[in-house]
């Protein structure tokens, strides 16, 4: 009878759908109480009926905001203070803001420093804090909420123990009863009696009539009362696996740092203390045979010494006296030195003369020395009085930091340390596949170790004759390894003591490389600390957060052995020229120690009797804001007479010769050799180079280049890339109008400089990646600028729309690629994440014309735009007649009747409401509107206001002075124009903005948001917000994106490639889960494509921006048969089928894992009981098929692409999928017969082998294809996930490749000289992806020395012989095979060659014991193995092969004898075990990289 009763209650509840509830809820509301009463009978709709979802806002459009009352209401409408636009001030580190003062500056420096200053302009959502995207409910939040909470104890909690006293625990009136007398189903289940429990205090006010308000506001104030503030917060939290999308705001751009140290030199002594002794530190990477930061200049003479200089300085500047530097290292290497020259006054004799008192005489022996020591202290007075301001090389040493590092030991764990800074774009690392540090005996961290005191002792004498960079590397790699080479430098004995160690988070009193304050800098007196700017050893990929532009000058080398005269004792004098005028030096050149802060003249150090002198010396300058064709560099030669004689002056110049700064408008770098005049330059000399004859000028050596010198550049102003400078330099030009220009050898004026600016966009991806990066925010601002602005040219507007997009796919692929390495968990680049986020905004209004020139009349007619089209135009008719296209021009009036009937109904605004600058600081936030359109019974006259987007784009302002024209500006809006540009472009542009869908989207997302806040139209519907033209090119694009999937799908089934198809059904299904998700939270339906991850880790490229701005309910937006539940369900059984062909059965259980609760919700167990077949199928082959030998997934080749002829493939690596068991030779023929019917016959050229491409030895008219065959790589811990064949052959990211080489060049030698070269390469994406061509994000080679190649053989034929005997079933043919391989007395270069090559003796070198242990147990791994399977093997032969056997065990028997004395030595001892911690193929952080 229960049963009964419960079935019938069951019966009665309603199943009716959710959006059917709604609906009805609605019609309810908005009709009368009569008709929502007789609608309430019966809702009638079949339960198989897929319902369209309530569109919410016509709901609320429909009926007032204050019918729904109480405290609901807030959940029924949108916030309206919800977006809010945010003014964030940039981050300045420093008390100074370090921009050029006011004065004349060029175009490029304006506009950097305009960007350099501007705040940050942030789209700002109040309420986002409140979504579990961005603040995700954790068991971690969990606690920190839970413990502000009361706990409350209900009487039913309270056991009768606890309620009763001691004292009356006898009285059977307050003794508990029994469990068996309380009834189960009552209220009463404790383990007290209820009717002998006190009573409940009155209600004094119960019967008391108040009003129903007065009740509800009482209520609601005691529902209030102790309330926690996030009471849905308190819900448990998910589980960590859950499928939940992360967001997190991106970080602002901020300046690169790498690990940063902090040294600061405390004292420096010597024997003998007689003159004044100067400093100089700087970093070096032996490895890279880079010097990686600038000098650092010290001074820790005594005043006594001081004073000797008294003459040539007179009031030292504070930022000069600094004795502490902070270095920042990017890339810790153990190869890093910090290198220490030290430098005395200039005097006469060589190095080694004045370097013999500081190594013969001892402070023991003062006394005994007393008169030469006043001897050399009166002469070094004299030399100091005379020749202070000369300086001459003296001696030098290095500090090893690696082993400061790991001999100051680790830190704890809440140290103040910079290892716990917040990371720059660089150092944000997401571990996965582009992670790969290397560690092992490569690993080095300058981030945590404990501060270190030293003192250094052992310097060397400076050789006059290798002071070059090139020398001092060689002595301090053999200061790692010491050889006769150092042996024979000469010491000087010395003092310095020092202090390393890691720098702190804000340090006080601290000067940027630009000698600007830091912040904190709490008294200007104090005596700084510098920060040394670091030349970095590789490339450092982060955007320029601040004005920087530094000059470094490196003088090399002098040859004047064929200049005639006294010229034996030189120097080199550099002067920063702004004219030709000796008075025009300019004071930018940084000062030394204790000196002035800039100088307009510099000396290099002189070597005393040497005509052709080399040179160690940096010279640092500060480029002005406005360099000019006149500014050069001035380099004089001088002869300094050491010795004073009658009539000689103390210097003669002796040479002549200047650079040039800027060559066709580029700042001049790199290095050079210039001739040296003898005569001095004539006049109008600084507009041409040396390397011109000019007439009536003797020059040294016949005009031949006898001066090296080199010029680097540090500017975040000057790009330094040739494609970067030609397209700033055209914009710049546009912008100003200053017409006609010289481009290079050119001059460009008004009807030439569109092409050469069109030709600008397209080579943009040929930019170098690193200032690509680092002036990425100036090439996006600049290329959104162009299509929102387009420029006017001879009074005509230029479209450069599709151009500049095309740019932009590029860049941003560019940048998404250098810094493959730094993404986050959705694979987002968050470097442009902070620039859409932060730095993008409108552009500003157009400068007005030089001079006051009347306005340029506008032709629009290369603008022309037809009107809008209707919702149900395709992607195919919008590629061919789209009017929003400006390229493909429609005339205006050609507008068809479906457009005026729609333009007339709905009375939309078509033109383009254009925003001012109001949103930069100090604007006015004025917005200029255009009139709206007419709405009335005449069409026609609302289609001639909005028939062009030209036509309502072309504004002047009217609100300026009548004396001040500006220059008629075309302003468009660039969600419009992204969506427009996107849907129009090419399939190679296609492509590439696809990859990065994302970036484009938040652009567009951000770019609504500013024209909504600043158009003020958040009170505006939202489906009135934009215009339908906009609403077209949306549901195009997306519309193309499934098109394109869906043919992509039909290519691949067409060639076989199963596993593809299905992949693209499966990103088609993500995307429109995507897209349902945003819909309604349903729980049957995945949510979203994290939903698919299990299916492939690449659908996460998929995931849709958030509905911020653009509802999903949008008409139009989505609207194919794909977008609905059955479309999803059909994707998923479409990519069932299609895993199923390629027998990738596991695959198709997780597809109808997340199919199955889909039809489960609509009760279609026809199609259950299908798919429950389809999986017993599938999981009955699984079964039959566990070896795997029965299904081949694929092949798997590298190539690479080498040649100028294949574009943006040049360099580039991919690695390609091909049908199973494809030969090399077969890829190869098809790729070079495919690329030669591209670019012609005897082009295309085959690389044979697979050694690194020295593209120096290519022939630049070809295009090379290196082909190699690759497998897919996985560590060993991995295998244990990896179980089966079809997971060893899913989600392939990693794979390698082995290269076997010998010293001299030979591919295969012995064995003692076999080396093996293995690369391992990492992909973008995991295979099988909708693509059988992946590109390569990182590669990583490691060699391996004879020894490990032989650890590796052995343990290969040790992993054969283990699968043959521990197969099942047995195969005795394969397990023989392998056997006779192994033991066989005949194997070259078997087992017994390679113990009696490696372990006959035991290694010199303690470091090679590990290998040599590690080789003996390899060797007795295999010794067991071999006797397993000979015992497997005599258990399968027959009687036949019983001869076979015991020969196969006599062999084995001799070679186990001659392996027992080479397998029983014993080492002298072992190296400390290695800790480092297990390897993973998705980081390949355990690899070590060996230089042979």
């Amino acid at each position: 009878m229960a049963a009964a009763e419960r079935r019938a209650f069951a019966h009665k509840i309603n199943r009716t759908v959710a959006a059917e509830v709604r609906k009805q809820v609605s019609r309810e509301r908005s009709g009368s109480p009569h008709s929502s009463r007789r609608c309430s009978s019966s809702l009638g709709v079949p339960l198989t009926e897929v319902v369209e979802p309530l569109d919410f806002e016509d709901v609320l459009l429909s009926r007032p905001p204050d019918v729904e009352p109480g405290p609901l209401r807030d959940l029924v409408e949108f916030p309206a203070d919800d977006l809010e636009l945010l003014l964030q001030p940039r981050e300045c580190r420093t008390t100074e803001p370090g921009i050029p003062e006011d004065g004349k500056m060029d175009a490029q420096v304006r506009a950097a420093v305009e960007m350099y200053t501007e705040d940050w302009i942030i789209a700002h959502r109040r309420y986002q804090h409140l979504s579990a995207a961005y603040n995700p409910i954790t068991t971690e939040t969990q606690r920190e909420r839970q413990k502000g909470l009361t706990r409350q104890v209900f009487e039913q909690d309270t056991s009768g123990d606890e309620r009763s006293g001691p004292e009356d625990s006898d009285d059977p009136r307050h003794s508990s009863g029994s469990l068996d007398d309380t009834p189960r189903s009552s209220g009463a289940s404790g383990i007290f009696d209820l009717r002998n429990l006190a009573a409940d205090s009155l209600l004094p006010s119960l019967l008391e009539r108040v009003a129903p308000e007065d009740v509800d506001r009482r209520n609601e104030a005691l529902r209030r009362q102790h309330r926690p503030r996030a009471l849905l917060a308190l819900y448990p939290a998910p589980d960590e696996d859950e499928a939940v999308e992360r967001c997190n705001r991106p970080e602002p751009p901020r300046e690169h740092f790498g690990q940063r140290i902090l040294v600061k030199c405390l004292s420096l002594k010597f024997e003998i203390e007689i003159e004044p002794i100067f400093g100089i530190l700087a970093l070096y990477d032996v490895r890279e045979k880079k010097k990686i930061s600038e000098n650092f200049y010290f001074d820790l003479n005594s005043d006594s010494m001081k004073g000797l200089l008294r003459a040539h300085i007179t009031h030292p500047a504070i930022s000069t006296l600094a004795r502490s530097a902070i270095f920042s290292v990017t890339y810790p290497s153990p190869d890093i030195f910090l290198v220490i020259k030290l430098e005395k006054v200039l005097q006469q004799g060589d190095i080694s003369e004045c370097c013999e008192p500081y190594m013969v005489m001892k402070e023991v022996d003062t006394a005994k020395n007393k008169e030469k020591l006043e001897k050399l202290r009166l002469a070094a007075e004299q030399f100091c009085t005379r020749l202070g301001r000369y300086r001459m090389p003296f001696a030098w040493t290095a500090v090893h930091l690696a082993n400061i590092v790991s001999s100051a030991g680790q830190p704890d764990r809440d140290s103040d340390s910079e290892g716990e800074r917040r990371p720059a774009w660089t150092d944000r690392r997401r571990r996965g596949p582009q992670d790969r540090t290397s560690s092992g005996d490569d690993a080095c961290s300058f981030s945590g170790f404990r501060p270190a005191t030293l003192t250094v002792t052992n310097f060397f004498k400076q050789e006059a004759e290798r002071l070059s960079d090139e020398d001092l590397f060689k002595f301090l790699a053999d200061m790692r390894r010491p050889t006769s080479l150092l042996r024979r430098l000469r010491p000087v004995t010395a003092q310095l003591k020092i202090d390393i160690s890691p720098a702190p988070e804000n340090p006080h009193f601290c000067l940027s490389p630009e000698l600007l304050h830091v912040k904190p800098y709490p008294d200007p007196r104090g005596r700084p600390t510098k920060e040394i700017l670091e030349f970095p050893a590789r490339e450092v990929y982060a955007p320029h957060t601040s004005y920087r532009s530094l000059l470094y000058v490196y003088p090399h080398s002098l040859n004047f052995s064929s200049r005639q005269g006294s010229v034996r004792n030189l120097t080199v004098r550099v002067q920063y020229m702004a004219g030709e005028d000796p008075s025009q030096a300019l004071p930018v050149i940084f000062g030394k120690s204790s000196c002035s802060e800039f100088t307009r003249e510099a000396f290099t150090p002189v070597v005393y009797h040497n005509k052709s002198p080399e040179f160690y010396e940096e010279f640092k300058l500060r480029l002005p804001a406005c360099v000019t064709e006149n500014h050069h560099l001035l380099f004089t030669f001088y002869h300094v007479s050491c010795q004073p004689r009658p009539g000689t002056a103390l210097e003669t110049p002796v040479g002549f010769t200047w650079m040039p700064l800027l060559h066709h408008g580029r700042l001049r770098t790199g290095p050079f050799c210039l001739p040296v005049s003898v005569d001095q330059p004539p006049p109008s000399y600084s507009v041409l180079t040396p390397d011109v004859a000019l007439p009536g000028m003797r020059w040294v050596d016949g005009h031949k280049g006898v001066f090296s010198v080199e010029l680097t550049a540090v500017s975040s102003v000057h790009p330094q890339d040739p494609h970067l400078d030609k397209f700033f330099t055209l914009v710049h030009v546009l912008e100003e109008g200053a017409f006609p220009f010289r481009l290079k050898d050119a001059v460009l004026s008004e009807g030439t400089v569109e092409q050469e600016l069109r030709a600008s966009l397209a080579a943009l991806r040929l930019a170098s990646p690193e200032p690509l990066v680092a002036f990425s925010h100036h090439v996006l601002d600049k290329l959104v600028r162009l299509v929102v602005r387009p420029p006017v040219i001879g009074g005509q507007i230029v479209n450069l729309g599709r151009g500049a997009f095309e740019a932009m796919a590029h860049v941003v692929s560019l940048v998404h690629r250098s810094l493959e390495g730094a993404q986050d968990t959705r694979g987002h680049c968050p470097l442009l994440a902070a620039y859409v986020y932060y730095a993008f905004r409108l552009p500003g209004t157009e400068p007005s014309l030089p001079g006051g020139a009347p306005p340029v009349t506008v032709q629009p007619a290369t603008l022309a735009r037809g009107p809008g089209r209707p919702a149900s135009l395709y992607l195919a008719r919008s590629k061919s007649i789209s009017s929003s296209n400006p390229d493909l021009a429609v005339a205006p009036g050609s507008v068809d009747d479906e457009v005026s009937r729609i333009l007339a109904s709905k009375g939309i605004d078509r033109s383009h409401s254009w925003v001012n600058a109001a949103y930069a600081p100090g604007g006015s936030k004025a917005v200029l509107r255009r009139a709206p359109p007419y709405c009335g019974a005449d069409p026609r006259q609302a289609i001639d206001r909005s028939s062009s987007r030209t036509s309502s784009c072309l504004e002047s302002s009217s609100s300026s002075p009548p004396t001040t024209q500006l220059r008629p500006t075309v302003q468009k809006l660039l969600h419009e124009e992204l969506a427009l540009q996107w849907v129009v472009s090419g399939s190679a542009v296609r492509e590439a903005v696809l990859q990065h869908a994302w970036f484009f989207f938040q652009l567009m997302v951000k770019s609504m948001t500013l024209h909504l806040l600043l158009g003020q139209k958040l009170d505006t519907p939202r489906k009135l917000r934009f215009p339908g033209r906009f609403l077209d090119d949306i549901a195009a694009l997306v519309g193309s994106v499934g098109l394109e999937v869906i043919t992509r799908v039909h290519k691949h089934a067409e060639l076989g490639n199963h596993a593809e198809a299905a992949q693209c059904m499966v990103h088609a299904a993500a995307l429109v889960a995507e897209y349902l998700a945003l819909l309604e939270d349903s729980r049957h339906l995945p949510v979203g494509c994290v939903s698919f991850q299990n299916i492939s880790s690449n659908v996460l490229e998929e995931s849709a921006i958030s509905d911020d701005i653009l509802s999903p309910d949008e008409e139009g937006f989505c609207s194919g048969k794909h977008f609905t539940e059955m479309g999803l369900v059909g994707l998923l059984e479409q990519a069932a089928v299609y895993f199923t062909m390629g027998g990738l059965y596991e695959a198709v259980n997780e597809v109808y894992k997340t199919l199955i609760p889909i039809l489960e919700a609509h009760r279609d167990y026809k199609k259950l009981a299908a798919v429950h077949g389809k999986l017993q199928e599938a999981f009955t082959k699984i079964m039959h098929q566990s070896s795997g030998w029965e299904r081949v997934f694929g092949t798997y080749f590298r190539v690479g692409f080498y040649g100028t002829r294949f574009g943006d493939l040049d360099e580039q690596e991919f690695v390609y999928k091909e049908p199973s068991i494809t030969k090399l030779a077969e890829i190869s023929h098809r790729l070079e017969e495919f690329y030669t019917e591209r670019f012609g016959e005897d082009v295309v050229e085959i690389i044979k082998d697979s050694n690194p491409v020295d593209k120096t030895k290519l022939d630049p008219q070809k295009a090379y294809i290196q082909i190699t065959y690759v497998e897919p790589h996985f560590d060993t811990y991995e295998l244990k996930d990896r179980v089966t064949y079809f997971d060893r052959n899913y989600g392939l990211r990693t794979f390698l490749f082995c290269t076997p080489f010998t010293p001299d060049g030979r591919a295969h030698g012995e064995l003692p000289e076999q080396h093996k070269r293995k690369t391992l390469l990492s992909t973008a994406h995991a295979f099988p992806y909708i693509k059988t061509r992946i590109r390569v994000c990182h590669r990583e080679e490691t060699v391996l020395t004879p020894v490990e190649v032989a650890i590796e053989d052995m343990q290969k034929k040790t992993r054969e012989l283990a699968f043959a005997t521990e197969q099942d079933p047995p195969d005795a043919k394969m397990l023989q095979m392998v056997l006779q391989g192994s033991v066989g007395p005949t194997v070259n270069q078997g087992p017994l060659e390679v113990a009696q090559v490696f372990l006959a003796e035991i290694p010199e070198d303690p470091k090679l014991f590990r290998h040599h242990n590690k080789l003996r147990l390899c060797f007795k791994d295999f010794c067991k193995k071999c006797e397993d399977a000979l015992r497997k093997n005599k258990a399968l032969i027959g009687p036949d092969q019983k001869e076979y056997h015991r020969e196969l065990e006599r062999n084995y028997s001799r070679l186990r004898e001659a392996l027992q004395p080479l397998l029983t030595q014993r080492l002298p001892q072992l190296l400390a075990p290695n800790t480092a911690g297990l390897r993973n193929s998705l980081n390949r952080a355990s690899f070590r990289k060996t230089d042979l």
